[in-house]
């Protein structure tokens, strides 16, 4: 599977240096890059809001989060999967 950072880059290098991009790619890779800018932006605008909204919890609302049983701790789970 290619990087999606090497994606954007490259896709970035073509509107820079070269126009029109449908002389290389065609009109189909046109539609895919614009599709594949569009979900990165949506996915970047949406860890953006979902980060924000966890430290509004943890900053402002931690007492009623502690009636409920959550903490603000994060743990990080490593599942190792032994093949032999």
């Amino acid at each position: 599977m290619v990087p999606f950072s090497l994606v954007l880059g490259c896709y970035a290098m073509l509107v820079v240096n070269y126009y029109p991009m449908k002389d290389i790619i065609g009109v189909a890779g046109c539609y895919v890059l614009e599709l594949v800018e569009l979900y990165g932006i949506i996915t970047f605008q949406s860890i953006s809001f979902y980060t924000s909204l966890f430290r509004y919890m943890c900053i402002v609302l931690h007492d009623k989060m502690r009636q409920i049983g959550l903490s603000p701790m994060v743990r990080s789970i490593r599942i190792m999967i032994l093949i032999q």
